[in-house]
């Protein structure tokens, strides 16, 4: 079996805690999030949201103040992480997720959310079975006409130039299945994923009787931000799945 590395949540805790909020001053991540409300918008229910491996909590903060009528829940497996999630939001809901023997539980109801996010967390699943595992279990607990809404690392961050993340992996291209380590400039914490083509997502989850759709955001010219190659090359995918 191959050597895989990763990431140290329990130290990379404090880093990330460090990072700023999204919006259009966070850099590069700003790309992965700026189109996700006007998705979530799309849906006639939007009661109960799922930030699924939500980390330090960036995305649930960000979903809270988007719809704040709504029931948004973080959950992650690393206790560490929640408590930065907890210490930014002490009013959030964030619940810890129990792992044995590499099996995550999921203590939701099936049919549940209208909506779940996964906010860079594709990644950390290390091979296609898990990834496969992974979406299963997302496609459970949403509700009929419910939505996965993913954003993670696509293959142009390797040979491009960003405004806030760096590739210190020593390839400048990148296969499905193979590692990567980044480096999050604002915060210089350290990440490493394993990488996962969009093409895969849709046919696993169209396996799964969800219609999928993959965007690759990019930002105009901003005389207040001075982005690199942000305005012409996507570094992240937006992957979007409807439960039928």
């Amino acid at each position: 079996m191959k050597n895989i590395k990763l990431t140290n949540y329990d130290h990379e805790a404090t880093n990330f805690a460090k990072l700023p909020e999204y919006s259009i001053h966070c850099g590069t991540d700003y790309l992965a999030v700026k189109d996700v409300p006007e998705k979530i918008k799309q849906l006639q229910s939007i009661n109960k949201i799922l930030d699924l491996g939500c980390g330090s909590g960036l995305a649930t903060r960000y979903l809270k103040k988007h719809f704040p009528n709504a029931l948004v829940v973080g959950a992650d497996i690393n206790n560490n992480m929640l408590e930065q999630a907890i210490t930014a939001d002490p009013e959030g809901l964030y619940l810890h997720l129990p792992q044995l023997n590499d099996q995550v539980s999921y203590p939701f109801l099936p049919n549940y959310f209208d909506v779940v996010i996964c906010s860079f967390v594709l990644h950390e699943n290390r091979t296609l079975e898990e990834l496969t595992i992974f979406l299963a279990n997302i496609a459970k607990v949403l509700c009929s006409g419910g939505m996965l809404l993913a954003w993670d690392v696509y293959k142009n961050l390797f040979h491009g130039n960003w405004l806030s993340i760096k590739n210190i992996s020593s390839t400048t291209s990148i296969n499905e299945g193979e590692q990567y380590t980044v480096k999050i400039l604002p915060a210089n914490a350290e990440v490493t994923g394993t990488y996962w083509d969009p093409e895969t997502l849709a046919n696993i989850v169209k396996s799964l009787g969800l219609k999928s759709n993959t965007t690759y955001p990019l930002v105009e010219k901003n005389n207040e931000i001075n982005w690199l190659d942000e305005i012409k090359l996507a570094p992240y995918f937006l992957f979007e799945a409807i439960k039928g």
